[in-house]
């Protein structure tokens, strides 16, 4: 993690020189297309008691309803499993989810933009672990707003990222065994670089 940053601001640097030689996009009229995808990756370590990677991915489209934002959505699939060496156990973690967003662009450079992308979803999803009495089926509703940056490699395809979020979430477990569900609400900010998500968009103007 320590190396990841300036290995990040160094690529940003230079993809933002790259850019400047590009055919200018200074703006992104009303009316504008695009469809693309995402995917993101996410790793977690503690010591040797504790191991878990998971990566989700997502096709969507969308349309500028007015110059520089848009209305997307997309269906994003995600899979995590979590380790724990110790006790020689593992869970593992799959669902399907709705997505719905507005994307805003504001331009730092020609081809080169802040972008800021507040969404809602809900989705459905399975937890499974080694031991199969404590499986449990998942409800979840979510809603919160991401910075991020999007990058024209030329006039049709561009790359965005979305690096942490500012949200509340709410889900909903049922145990598989037949016990009462539980719920839980979350409210608060994540800004690591381990959640961040890349998409590339096709866009037709």
């Amino acid at each position: 993690m320590k190396t990841l940053v300036p290995l990040i601001l160094f690529a940003c640097s230079i993809s933002l020189t790259f850019a400047q030689t590009l055919e200018p996009v200074e703006s992104i009229t009303k009316g504008t297309k695009f469809i693309g995808g995402s995917f993101g990756f996410s790793t977690t370590k503690s010591d040797d008691t504790y191991k878990s990677t998971g990566f989700s991915i997502g096709p969507g489209m969308g349309y500028y309803i007015m110059d520089d934002l848009a209305l997307g959505g997309f269906i994003g699939y995600n899979y995590s499993k979590s380790d724990y060496p110790n006790s020689n156990s593992f869970s593992t973690f799959s669902g399907i989810g709705l997505n719905a967003f507005l994307l805003k662009n504001y331009r730092v450079a020609n081809n080169f933009f802040f972008t800021l992308r507040p969404g809602l979803s809900f989705g459905t999803s399975k937890q499974k672990y080694s031991s199969e009495s404590f499986n449990y089926s998942n409800f979840s509703l979510g809603m919160g707003i991401s910075p991020g940056i999007m990058l024209f490699l030329n006039k049709k395809f561009a790359l965005q990222t979305s690096i942490g979020n500012l949200g509340y979430s709410y889900e909903r477990r049922k145990p598989d065994n037949g016990s009462e569900s539980i719920n839980t609400h979350n409210f608060g900010v994540n800004g690591t670089l381990s959640t961040s998500s890349f998409s590339i968009y096709y866009f037709i103007w």
